[in-house]
């Protein structure tokens, strides 16, 4: 082996030539474009374009926030580069890889199931053509579910795997999905694992492995506030009150040393502070659909000019205690910062 290495580099012909070419391909043209879209209580022709405040971005349940966006937008076209789309298409694998092969094997993973199969239309007239095929829903998934009245929307439910049928298509994993009308919030949760105990949340966060000292509480980490925020919600939303966040670290030589859990138990107090705090956003998108029916032609401007708009604003939403200014906290990294504080805008003291 040392010796035919030895023969490359001797041979002026065989001397590989260092090229950066594919890597600045992919760089170059791996792109992915999205749409904002603007909040609006204003029921669509699919619920999902309608205004829904996601569990997995409570940093951004902020009722001046939804305002800012209601009425003005941010964005009107996020691109994602490619170095963005390698770090969430890496997350997406690893979800991948636990919802559809090692979850599964351990016979204690509930969620949604769905394979393909062929048609009646299709075995009737001899053609090869598929459909999406969804399990039932078993009843045994509301077994340890604590039920506090409100109302929800169960979008798909859980259950454990369907047998395997001989001859048939195998069963690929469903996140399970759950809408809270009330407080316009949704949540999609990783997994739902079935202890003899008792149910679990499970949420799968891929990091890099720099990040494990401030995600391990033997060396005075903790899991992070947004990520815990999360299953709060997923446990408001599922009645399930155990959660079970678990830590990826992508750099990790073997399984065993990849993973880092933390067991959540249900918190009352965070929970009626997420539910206050959606509240509040649904009544700021109110408020603007209001605004905005004023004027349905939008043959004129919501506000004269920006020091109306920005008084209109500081009267209707203050601003977080965690956005003192705009280069700190929460505003540091928040969509809406630059309508949020408007430069060279001071808010009038009152009398």
């Amino acid at each position: 082996m040392l010796g035919n290495v030895v023969q490359i580099q001797e041979s002026p012909d065989q001397v590989p030539v260092l090229s950066t070419k594919l890597r600045d391909t992919i760089l170059e043209t791996w792109t992915e474009e999205r749409e904002a879209r603007v909040p609006t209580l204003v029921p669509q022709e699919h619920a999902w374009e309608e205004f829904w405040l996601y569990a997995s971005s409570t940093k951004y349940w902020c009722p001046r926030l939804c305002a800012v966006q209601a009425l003005f937008g941010t964005v009107e076209k996020e691109v994602l580069k490619a170095e963005t789309l390698w770090n969430f298409d890496q997350g997406h694998a690893y979800h991948d890889l636990f919802q559809q092969k090692i979850l599964p094997s351990t016979a204690i993973l509930l969620g949604g199931w769905q394979r393909q199969a062929l048609s009646g239309v299709a075995l009737a007239h001899g053609e090869n053509a598929w459909v999406d095929e969804s399990a039932p829903y078993l009843p045994e998934w509301v077994s340890g579910i604590q039920d506090d009245g409100e109302s929800r929307d169960i979008v798909v439910g859980w259950s454990k795997m369907p047998p395997f049928q001989k001859g048939a298509r195998p069963w690929t994993y469903k996140e399970a999905k759950v809408r809270l009308p009330e407080y316009r919030a949704v949540v999609k949760v990783d997994g739902i694992l079935r202890w003899p105990d008792g149910l679990e949340i499970q949420e799968l966060k891929s990091e890099k492995g720099a990040a494990r000292d401030t995600l391990d509480p033997r060396v005075g980490g903790a899991p992070r506030v947004h990520h815990v925020e999360q299953v709060q919600v997923a446990m408001w939303a599922t009645g399930i009150h155990r959660a079970r966040i678990i830590y990826l670290f992508k750099d990790a030589y073997s399984l065993s040393g990849a993973l880092l859990e933390h067991e959540i138990q249900y918190d009352e107090m965070m929970v009626a502070r997420l539910k206050k705090s959606a509240k509040q956003c649904v009544e700021a998108v109110r408020l603007c659909d209001e605004l905005k029916a004023a004027n349905p032609s939008g043959d004129k401007p919501l506000f004269a000019d920006e020091n109306e708009r920005n008084e209109w604003m500081d009267a209707h939403f203050d601003r977080l205690d965690e956005c003192p200014m705009k280069s700190k906290g929460k505003a540091k990294d928040c969509p809406g910062r630059e309508i949020c504080f408007p430069k060279g805008y001071r808010k009038k003291k009152s009398a």
